[in-house]
């Protein structure tokens, strides 16, 4: 009876590692495939991004939840429309001047994908108005993003948040 319960405790030792070890792989497993969705869709170059803080130059941080802020990449070409917090230099005063605001052709897009880390960093410049941003979307493989933004009439700011496919509006 004791070497029973002595050969199933042994038994049960050297099966437990074995089935962490499945789960540690499983998981690794989920997100490859995670990052691998998350790739097709940035690389389709047409992607959705909503933010849902905003991190100003300060340290403050600000919760957009009930904002409606977006930005969005379409083939070669890049539009947003994102609340400030921060220190504008030289921006005229009207009612346009409050957010980031652009919809124009990207330049300079460079996209870095990192296998290892599961972290693509897509840059690229873009106008609005008098303004000139340079975007880094740094996004990981949960379709989780974050987007700088370095302008040169404004403090840097970041915004924290999801990417989605473009959803395709038919009017009625």
């Amino acid at each position: 009876m004791k070497t029973n319960i002595l050969l199933l405790v042994i038994a049960s030792l050297i099966v437990m590692p074995l089935h962490a070890q499945s789960k540690k792989e499983l998981k690794k497993q989920k997100a490859a495939e995670e990052f691998a969705e998350t790739r097709s869709l940035v690389e389709s170059g047409s992607f959705h991004f909503v933010a849902i803080r905003a991190h100003a130059n300060k340290g403050r941080t600000i919760d957009l939840a009930t904002h409606n802020t977006f930005a969005e990449i379409s083939n070669d070409s890049a539009r947003a429309d994102l609340p400030y917090f921060g220190r504008a230099h030289g921006v005229a005063y009207s009612a346009e001047s409050g957010g980031i605001k652009y919809d124009g052709p990207m330049e300079g897009v460079k996209l870095d994908v990192k296998e290892n880390k599961n972290k693509i960093i897509l840059t690229f410049s873009v106008k609005g108005g008098r303004d000139l941003y340079k975007c880094i979307y740094t996004i990981t493989g949960k379709n989780s993003a974050t987007l700088g933004i370095t302008s040169n009439l404004r403090e840097q700011i970041s915004y924290d948040g999801r990417i989605s496919a473009i959803e395709i509006q038919l009017f009625e």
